[in-house]
């Protein structure tokens, strides 16, 4: 419910110089998502930022990985990020409120991944069986259009539940 610039506050430093495509799956691996990503990578001359606490640290002339980033990295790494691909609900939230590209991917329960994209209008980013198509550029006037309104019908719903 914060603006962008109040996130700014707690965004570590850039970690990357270059441009870089950040790949962020914090729940299930996806080789698909993996694939595409690499592939559009390298098409669009962008060095590879991945977040995974299922990985190490590691880093090579394509992909830096880092895997104990607090949410201070987290914040930093989508906001100056070229383009986002992930299977995180909160990665598609913070990509669109920081208005980053970004594709989803599917996982297990890809639910709340699927809605969010729905509500902001950006449900042609979400790819349920991971068939990747890259997509025309995101209408940010738009998608921030529908994220203003359902952020007022969150604190509208917040305030009447705490005057209860």
């Amino acid at each position: 419910l914060l603006d962008p610039a109040e996130y700014y506050g707690i965004c570590a430093d850039r970690m990357i110089k270059e441009n870089y495509l950040l790949m962020y799956l914090p729940v299930n691996d996806n080789k698909r998502l993996r694939e595409h990503a690499f592939e559009y990578a390298k098409k669009n001359n962008l060095r590879v930022l991945e977040i995974s606490t299922k990985l190490k640290n590691y880093e090579n002339a394509e992909c830096k990985c880092i895997g104990d980033a607090g949410i201070e990295e987290f914040i930093s790494a989508i906001r100056y990020a070229s383009c986002v691909f992930t299977n995180s609900f909160h990665a598609v939230c913070f990509s669109t409120l920081f208005q980053v590209p970004f594709y989803a991917f599917s996982r297990q329960q890809f639910g709340k991944v699927k809605d969010i994209c729905k509500s902001f209008g950006t449900e042609d980013r979400f790819f349920e069986n991971d068939d990747f198509q890259e997509r025309a550029p995101i209408d940010f006037e738009q998608v921030t259009g529908n994220y203003s309104g359902l952020k007022e019908q969150s604190i509208s719903w917040l305030n009447h539940a705490l005057t209860k």
